[in-house]
């Protein structure tokens, strides 16, 4: 019989220590053995924090992943709206978005993968996240000039939805 692994080390951590504790081992948990295979188990011992600390910031390991999927969105549309901002030029302006996208993709590998599938999946939480970062963009390539204003939201649309699939294969 093998000794019990520990875990808490009765220490109390600090709210922001302890919550990016949870997502860089979920991060690390979510990218080798994918969403579905993951259980709150397999996060608390990435995160190498009790039970009792991983409840009083999360409710559920769908609950990690909505956080890291919306802080990763959140950076992405930062990006694409300063890329946005310095450009002129529509098709510049797409280049840019582009870019970012696959950057993001490349720098984030496995991650991307997991949790952009994940979120398309209609019953899934990150599911209305992404919807909403699709509005987003869409919106703000539109809002920038009149040509852009004059192209149809489902085209951009469309290619927002295939950016997405470019970066998740």
């Amino acid at each position: 019989r093998s000794p019990p692994k520990t875990r808490a080390t009765g220490v109390r951590l600090g709210g922001d220590v302890a919550r990016n504790m949870i997502l860089f081992g979920a991060t690390r948990v979510f990218a080798t053995l994918g969403f579905r295979a993951t259980s709150v188990e397999d996060l608390l011992e990435a995160s190498q924090i009790s039970r009792r600390t991983f409840y009083r910031f999360f409710k559920s390991k769908d609950d990690v992943a909505l956080a890291m999927y919306t802080l990763g969105t959140s950076s992405l549309i930062e990006s694409c709206r300063r890329a946005i901002d310095v450009e002129p030029d529509l098709l510049r302006r797409l280049e840019r978005c582009i870019d970012i996208h696959l950057i993001n993709a490349r720098d984030m590998g496995r991650l991307v993968f997991v949790l952009g599938g994940e979120a398309q999946r209609r019953e899934s939480p990150l599911h209305a996240r992404r919807m909403e970062v699709h509005d987003v963009l869409v919106r703000m390539l539109q809002d920038r000039d009149a040509l852009a204003a004059r192209i149809e939201p489902l085209v951009l649309s469309t290619l927002v939805l295939a950016l997405e699939a470019i970066t998740r294969t």
